[in-house]
């Protein structure tokens, strides 16, 4: 047997050490104190012991499976997307710190709130941050982004067929500091930047279709691969209430930092045709 590998699988188990060591001490040496023979050679405690032992391993290696399976297994399953693209989910403290501000750049085409509204094929819903993930995509030949999911439980849509307890994915197009920061902000990114799990905003996702993809040299990532939603920008197509009640708005006129969100969505209710 190889001692080895048994001890990394112990290693993985919340058990004493004298346990662990004992039993270690009966797979490497073979003793069991039980000295009455049957035939065959071994006792019948003989064999039970030995078969506690091998039971405990079946589930100490189990586990170190399942663990290091828990622990690798981050990368997101493509099966449409094509060349050497892959994802998969990073820590937040993983994601690199950015310098640059949020602020808007002159990449962004210009449009006003009655586009913003009514020009996409997207929802428009009030919902509340349930949870974030970050995730890292690797087109390869060291081309890489950070991007994040959050997942957003619907109180109501204002626009669009989903009801109220929907969860919904919305890919964002930006890594979220998760730790209050906002050191992952980087142009176009403003608003979905300051996205934290708990907050209540209204979001404005178009839901993906085939259309919807990244490519890089060789590589093509299908966006509804990640997320059956995704925004736009980080700056216009979100509009999120603060844990003091402030208002994040940088697209619409008529909100103010101290607007409600009630007063929010009425405002945006004026705006659809």
């Amino acid at each position: 047997m190889n001692n080895d590998k048994y001890k990394e699988a112990f290693d993985k188990l919340a058990i004493s050490k004298d346990f662990r060591e004992r039993t270690l001490s009966h797979i490497k040496e073979g003793k069991i104190e039980n000295r009455d023979i049957y035939k065959g050679g071994v006792t019948m405690k003989k064999a039970v012991s030995y078969g506690i032992i091998a039971a405990t391993l079946i589930i100490a290696l189990g586990m170190t499976l399942f663990l290091k399976g828990n622990n690798d297994d981050t990368e997101i399953a493509l099966k449409e997307s094509t060349g050497k693209v892959k994802v998969s989910y990073v820590a937040s403290e993983d994601v690199p710190e950015t310098i640059q501000g949020g602020e808007a750049s002159g990449s962004l085409i210009f449009l006003t709130e009655e586009e913003i509204v009514n020009d996409y094929n997207s929802s428009i819903l009030s919902g509340t941050v349930q949870d974030i993930k970050n995730i890292l995509i690797d087109f390869g030949d060291g081309m890489t982004e950070y991007r994040a999911i959050a997942t957003v439980s619907v109180d109501k849509a204002i626009k669009g067929e989903e009801k109220p307890g929907d969860k919904v994915d919305i890919l964002l197009p930006t890594g979220i500091a998760l730790d209050g920061s906002e050191k992952v902000t980087i142009e176009d990114t403003y608003v979905i930047a300051k996205l934290k799990v708990g907050m209540k905003g209204i979001f404005m996702p178009i839901r993906y279709t085939e259309d919807d993809y990244l490519e890089q040299y060789d590589s093509k990532l299908f966006l509804k691969e990640l997320a059956e939603y995704g925004l736009m920008d980080g700056m216009r197509f979100a509009i999120l209430e603060s844990s003091n009640g402030e208002i994040i708005n940088s697209a619409f006129s008529g909100i103010t930092s101290n607007s409600t969100l009630e007063e929010v969505e009425e405002y945006i209710k004026s705006l659809m045709k």
